[in-house]
């Protein structure tokens, strides 16, 4: 019974001498973007200051293969218990030729207060998946000239055609 009533006021008194901790929250899940070279697609990163008191200062940044294609802010002030989106923009340029599907994560960082003896940094981290869609296909075929074009066809036929018309004629003569 001690015991417990030890663990009880330690963990009373823990709760009590804690300083309020706020963090960031974030929307579940990540952003998906399809976009076709020469356009550009926005996406949204929802992210929510959870401190009832005080604004925050976030910065993001953005990692991985699909980083270069990615428009961002890079830092904005969320208002106490303030929710906003962010745009994250992908931008394809219209001579893409590379992978159909990036990756990338953005980055939200929130820095302690460095007052104190620790400061405390969260950040917190969304994928962006960036699908390439309908890139031209048939322009990246080896074109091969000694393939004969449709009306090549149509021409040979109407030539062998007027070969044996003259011949047949010859021959009734």
């Amino acid at each position: 019974m001690n015991k417990i009533l030890n663990v009880i006021c330690i963990f009373t008194l823990t709760l009590l001498l804690i300083p309020s901790v706020s963090a960031l929250q974030q929307t579940s899940g990540a952003i998906n973007l399809s976009v076709e070279p020469g356009n550009s697609i926005t996406g949204k990163y929802g992210i929510r200051n959870d401190d009832s008191n005080n604004s925050v200062n976030v910065k993001f940044n953005v990692t991985g293969d699909a980083s270069e294609f990615i428009i961002y802010e890079k830092i904005i002030t969320l208002k106490p218990n303030e929710f906003r989106y962010v745009n994250v923009t992908a931008t394809i340029s219209k001579d893409y030729s590379g992978n159909n599907n990036l990756k990338a994560i953005i980055y939200a960082l929130k820095e302690g207060n460095s007052g104190g003896q620790v400061q405390l940094d969260i950040r917190l981290g969304k994928y962006i998946n960036l699908n390439i869609e309908n890139q031209n296909i048939l322009e990246k075929i080896p074109k091969n000239d000694n393939i004969p074009k449709s009306g090549d066809f149509m021409s040979t036929f109407m030539f062998i055609g007027i070969i044996l018309t003259i011949y047949v004629m010859i021959k009734r003569k």
